[in-house]
């Protein structure tokens, strides 16, 4: 609803969210870890199907001084949740929006159940407000 103050009338909005399969299948409840020159990435993920919603607990090691090799650390817990097509179409209606496509990761192709990162396309239906206003009232 917020989102329809900020676009034009008939105006696209492009979005994308991660499926419930990205999060089942490829996350579940994992420790992932990634090390680079400037710093290192340590974090797990914990996958509750019933609720949708997926908890990481990260912690990050920065390259902080690189003549003496000390690296400051930096913590953090996302929560992300998994919303089904119905659910984002639903919510754009209610929101005064019409959902236009929804494209399966980065190509052109229409998403389907194995999709793993959903974009959606979604456009601003005409708002009524300026043609209530100027009609007679009876």
């Amino acid at each position: 609803k917020r989102l329809y103050n900020f676009i034009d009338d008939d105006g696209l909005f492009l979005f994308d969210v991660l499926s419930e399969k990205y999060f089942s299948v490829l996350v579940g409840s994992n420790v992932f870890f990634d090390d680079r020159e400037d710093g290192s990435c340590l974090w797990t993920s914990k996958y509750n199907e019933a609720k949708r919603i997926c908890k990481y607990d990260v912690i990050f090691y920065q390259l902080s001084d690189e003549e003496d090799g000390l690296y400051e650390r930096f913590d953090d817990t996302v929560t992300e949740r998994a919303w089904t097509n119905d659910e984002i179409i639903t919510a754009a209606k209610i929101g005064g929006f019409k959902v236009e496509a929804v494209f399966s990761g980065t190509t052109m192709k229409k998403a389907d159940e194995n999709t793993l990162r959903k974009f959606f396309l979604i456009r601003k239906l005409k708002s009524n407000l300026c043609n209530a206003a100027t009609k007679p009232s009876r």
